[in-house]
């Protein structure tokens, strides 16, 4: 009977009181069939405010704890307890200046002279307009939390920030309930002047320890009448040990903009983003015409950081890409031709860092409507490269080379070549007949896989751009014929030198052409598939 006469006193209480009870239910998994959560959008961007933690954003902002309760206020209070009116120096949110703090035991602040709601247990969707209090509540882990269960609340004001830290808190439903989930360490600092590289208006919440269930928490900010709010996470497994989360009016997305032709193109997410779908970020492209490499080409729908893709587009188009800047990425590779994709940067080829020394020097190639040695990794496009065994490289905004580039390949300038360009202006020389001093080098001469059918493409048997022999046969793939064959340096050694055509069509033989030093050859033959490099005396 005194458990029900403690309900009578009023409506409020009861539900204060039910609510606890059900939480312990819900806790010990016994009424989970209670609880249909509707689920409302969390945001990432609202009004002037962005957000970022410390896990997609390391570059922006990084965990360091810095523990007050040795040199903080402790705030003594009980389960829903709060203390108002705390005075600080003028902070700056959603506009409007504030003086003062008000400290909730369940895991919020709130700024102003506005109590109402500094005592609710009950967490809520910022997002959710059915519920507008408490406000200007900047919501580190609301939850029902109890500080009377051995946890503690400080807060400290050097007067450049105001920090409230919670220790050990754990959830209402005593410390049987406790030892089971564990406890929440966190804080908060409130930026009141530029500082430590944060500006002033800034909010850092740091998740030191967090155990156990962390998934009926809300975490964000929200103003007065509820018009703006910026959620970071509502009733998710998203906090974990040693987070930290930035909420700034500060610039944190990146925009870029990428130029496209038509037909085939490599390319890379250059940023991060929560729109990963090829549908999502480009419109202009064939269905089903994004792949990636591993082996052999996998199609894909959608792309990942770090990663090379191929995209087929149906006209030259520009595109627009906004997200988090993406300024390192270590890329695993595999042994053999890898498509890599770039950060928000441009990097040499020579500041790669290849700890283990795997990549083939010479075997970084881009595709501008043909391969081409690239020395320069652009952003949002993709590049072969080939490793001599499985590794990992990082390609990073600002860090120098490991160890600077290598020695370097040998100068074919005066070696013998094939100059080949097809109507379109695609070009490639294909070296032969040349002698190399250290036949390791050979795997710098090797071309990456063929690309798609009618794409430009040129090389000798085995893939290569370069061998030693004088005799060989070249693959040839093109939709723009003719093709013209210009020869550079011949062989001195008494031979004459001959270029066959090779046709996967039935028709007029044509007899082989005698190559001559500079003298164009003209191929055609719209069929022809091969060229074949014969000597005679």
């Amino acid at each position: 009977m005194g458990f029900i006469k403690a309900l009578l006193p009023g409506i409020s209480q009861f539900r204060n009181i039910l609510s606890k009870l059900l939480k312990l239910l819900w806790f010990s998994s016994l009424v989970l069939a209670f609880f249909t959560a509707v689920q409302y959008p969390s945001f990432a961007q609202s009004g002037d405010y962005d957000w970022v933690d410390s896990n997609i954003g390391p570059g922006i902002i990084s965990f360091n704890w810095e523990a007050i309760d040795s040199i903080g206020t402790k705030v003594d209070m009980q389960d829903d307890g709060f203390q108002a009116e705390i005075t600080m120096p003028d902070f700056t949110f959603f506009g409007s200046q504030f003086d003062k703090v008000n400290i909730s035991a369940n895991g919020f602040i709130t700024l102003g002279s506005d109590t109402e709601g500094l005592g609710e247990s009950n967490n809520h969707s910022l997002a959710n307009p059915a519920f507008n209090k408490p406000k200007n509540i900047i919501a580190l882990f609301w939850d029902d939390l109890d500080p009377g269960e051995g946890g503690a609340i400080h807060y400290y004001n050097d007067n450049d920030r105001f920090i409230v830290q919670y220790s050990n808190m754990r959830p209402y439903g005593g410390s049987n309930l406790a030892s089971l989930i564990g406890s929440y360490t966190f804080q908060v600092i409130l930026y009141l002047d530029d500082v430590d590289g944060r500006k002033s208006g800034e909010i850092v919440i740091r998740y030191l320890e967090m155990k156990d269930a962390r998934n009926s928490a809300t975490i964000g900010i929200r103003n007065d009448d509820s018009s703006e709010k910026l959620q970071v996470a509502y009733n998710t497994s998203y906090v974990e040990d040693s987070l930290a989360v930035l909420i700034t009016t500060e610039p944190i997305l990146a925009s870029f903009t990428g130029i496209y032709d038509d037909g085939w193109n490599m390319i890379s997410l250059p940023l991060l983003t929560t729109e990963t779908h090829v549908d999502s970020i480009f419109n202009n492209h064939f269905p089903n015409s994004l792949f990636s490499f591993n082996g052999a080409y996998v199609n894909e729908d959608s792309l990942d950081i770090g990663t090379g893709y191929w995209l087929r587009f149906m006209t030259a188009d520009t595109v627009n890409f906004e997200g988090l800047a993406l300024d390192s990425c270590t890329i695993l590779l595999q042994a053999g031709w890898n498509m890599i994709g770039t950060p928000s940067c441009d990097v040499s080829v020579t500041d790669v860092i290849d700890p283990g020394g795997i990549i083939a020097e010479g075997t970084y190639f881009g595709f501008n409507g043909a391969y081409y040695n690239a020395d320069t990794l652009r952003q949002k496009e993709a590049y072969w490269v080939f490793a001599n065994a499985a590794g990992t490289i990082t390609l990073d905004c600002s860090a120098p080379p490991v160890s600077g580039p290598g020695p370097g390949l040998p100068d074919l300038s005066n070696e013998s070549r094939l100059f080949i360009q097809d109507a379109d202006g695609k070009n490639r020389s294909l070296y032969f007949n040349v002698t190399l001093s250290d036949t390791s080098q050979q795997t710098s001469y090797l071309m990456p896989p063929v690309p798609f059918s009618g794409i430009f493409d040129v090389r000798f048997n085995g893939d290569y751009r370069l061998i030693q022999q004088d005799e060989d046969t070249i693959q040839v793939q093109t939709d723009h014929f003719p093709l013209s064959v210009t020869p550079h340096n011949l062989p001195s050694n008494g031979y004459d030198y001959y270029l066959k055509e090779i046709s996967n069509s039935p028709g007029i033989p044509v007899s082989p052409h005698l190559m001559k030093e500079g003298e164009l050859i003209n191929i055609t033959d719209p069929n022809v598939t091969q060229l074949e490099i014969i000597k005679q005396k």
